[in-house]
């Protein structure tokens, strides 16, 4: 399918303006975006932006002023696992984390088709490799929990 050429007017485009103004505020950015949920939505903020740019760019070509800053600086805040947040021990996971993740791997999906960006794939395949492994964690205890009500004489 061809890509057609079109120009975005009128309220439309005026909206697209206000969103990238919003979008390219100082919360927005990287020197804060990586503080600013405090509330344990680890990679939630960083990733519902990165996704936003990304459909911005998609809509209307004009490239964000700090998405690039913002992937580059993803570096310096991923933990020694490949995601971002607190390091759990061995067997627990939080789902908040996973939860704010499934963003940050939405948006890097994303981001990774508009320019192929090699170095986002491994960002990718660690987020997949994490949230993999919770989700089989929580389906073997609600299968084990499931099991256990429904059969009062089993271990």
């Amino acid at each position: 399918m061809n890509e057609c050429e079109f120009k975005i007017r009128g309220e439309l485009a005026y909206r697209l303006l206000l969103n990238y103004n919003m979008l390219e505020s100082y919360r927005y950015r990287p020197e804060y975006i990586f503080t600013a949920d405090q509330a344990g939505w680890d990679a939630d903020w960083e990733g519902r932006t990165i996704l936003a740019l990304v459909r911005l760019y998609e809509s209307t070509k004009r490239e964000p002023a700090f998405l690039e800053r913002i992937i580059d600086a993803l570096e310096e805040h991923i933990n020694s696992k490949g995601y971002l947040g607190e390091i759990l021990p061995e067997g627990e996971f939080s789902e908040q984390q996973l939860s704010g993740h499934n963003w940050l791997l939405s948006g890097l999906i994303e981001y990774y088709l508009i320019n192929s960006d090699k170095r986002i794939l491994g960002r990718i395949n660690a987020i997949i490799d994490i949230s993999q492994l919770f989700l089989l964690l929580r389906l073997y205890g609600r299968s084990f929990l499931f099991l256990n009500v429904f059969c009062a004489d089993c271990p």
